[in-house]
């Protein structure tokens, strides 16, 4: 299964920052194996698109992540 979503910056960036992305929380069936991946992609001066993805018989509830863009 693919999740993504739109994160906009506060401000602005003047160029394209490194985005670093993690996950702070997951709610996870026990009864599978624990597959979640997440990442940025369509780094941007204004954003980026965040991704939680799992795959095969993974079953994910909820899921949180945190993210922090450095740059200027």
């Amino acid at each position: 299964m693919r999740t993504e979503g739109s994160v906009y910056f506060h401000q602005k960036f003047t160029s394209v920052p490194t985005v670093i992305v993690s996950l702070s929380s997951a709610d996870l069936s026990h009864n599978h194996n624990f597959r979640l991946g997440v990442y940025a992609t369509n780094v941007n001066l204004e954003g980026f698109t965040v991704h939680a993805d799992t795959w095969d018989d993974s079953v994910v509830y909820a899921c949180g992540i945190s993210w922090l863009a450095i740059g200027q």
